[in-house]
């Protein structure tokens, strides 16, 4: 989902990836997509090789925790590392984002400790919330139609993964609440 949400930033408001130019917004999205799907895919990868988790689906919270705090550990790094090697802090918008995916990484693995919650809809709750609260800055409904758009995705994934039966209703409920509620907090509090 924060792959799909850097896309359409990318086309509908550029201004939320700032400091990210026209020319090179492409590998912006590529980077996200990286650093959001491509590296956590590779983490959960050698976890399953190394005998940590019985299979990709990570059915037991316990098997989560480590893939997860991998996960959290490479996104702060590459948050570091656009901070110290590229200067972004709070003036740049696509830092901020960054913030915000870490935050939501955070209280992903947070939760784990305690309950199992689906991640996909921590993710996909919290692309609506954000798209909400950067639409303050658009002009005459620019993200009108990616927020509609988000919220019937946010509700797709969410019912694909009860009928899939790989998450309980109050898992992806909770999933839910934590995405939109650390998306909110966290994106009022940047922008």
């Amino acid at each position: 989902m924060p792959t799909w949400l850097v896309v359409v930033l990318a086309f509908t408001f550029p201004w939320a990836l700032q400091p990210a130019r026209p020319e090179n917004l492409q590998a912006y999205i590529l980077l996200v997509a990286g650093l959001t799907f491509f590296l956590p895919a590779i983490n959960i990868g050698f976890f399953k090789w190394f005998g940590y988790v019985d299979s990709f689906n990570m059915t037991q919270r316990e098997e989560r925790l480590r893939p997860f705090l991998l996960t959290l550990v490479l996104y702060a790094f590459c948050t570091f590392l656009f901070y110290y090697k590229l200067n972004m802090g709070l003036a740049d918008n696509f830092f901020r984002l960054l913030l915000i995916l870490n935050a939501l990484v955070f209280v992903a693995w947070l939760l784990t400790w305690f309950v199992k919650v689906s991640i996909h809809s921590l993710a996909v709750a919290a692309v609506p919330v954000i798209l909400a609260i950067l639409s303050r800055f658009t002009e005459e409904r620019q993200l009108f139609a990616a927020l509609l758009i988000s919220i019937v995705l946010a509700g797709l994934v969410m019912s694909a993964r009860l009928q899939l039966q790989a998450h309980t209703l109050k898992e992806v409920v909770l999933g839910a609440i934590a995405g939109s509620v650390t998306a909110a907090i966290t994106g009022i509090a940047l922008f």
